[in-house]
């Protein structure tokens, strides 16, 4: 499946601005990844691009990857240390159990905007939103050219 049947360039710059919306919610840093194939493990793969994109770098640890591959139909959702350390695990599986939900509906961009907009407001329960937050990662959707 190709990128632009599922979401389109104006769609994905939505997203960018519906992560600048959830990160209003919360301290806490998120970013989408997309990807054409995995080629492999894709928990292995997230946190791979995880460290390349520096997410890690983040004063509280608490940046949030979604990861998609869209041609094999894979994704991971994964967080920083300090965030691992403070919600449950419960809180992972629900985003991707929604996440996977709304793919098998078709509803490939209003689940991305969905999963993105909880992880803002489940993040903000143990990293709310600080008056002098400085966005510490850029709110653009990567791509794998974006990986240096």
């Amino acid at each position: 499946m190709e990128l632009k049947n599922l979401l389109s360039k104006t769609q994905i710059k939505e997203i960018s601005s519906v992560i600048s919306k959830a990160e209003m919610l919360t301290s806490g840093e998120i970013r989408l990844h997309l990807e054409e194939v995995c080629g492999g493990n894709v928990e292995a793969r997230a946190l791979e691009v995880f460290y390349k994109l520096k997410m890690n770098k983040t004063e509280l640890q608490n940046g949030v990857l979604l990861y998609i591959s869209y041609k094999d139909q894979k994704f991971a959702i994964c967080g920083d240390k300090g965030i691992h350390e403070k919600v449950p695990k419960r809180f992972w599986k629900s985003l991707r159990n929604a996440l996977q939900r709304a793919f098998k509906k078709g509803k490939f961009f209003e689940g991305i905007v969905l999963t993105i907009m909880e992880c803002g407001r489940r993040l903000k329960e143990y990293f709310p939103y600080q008056k002098d937050d400085i966005n510490e990662l850029e709110n653009h959707v990567t791509f794998k050219k974006d990986l240096k």
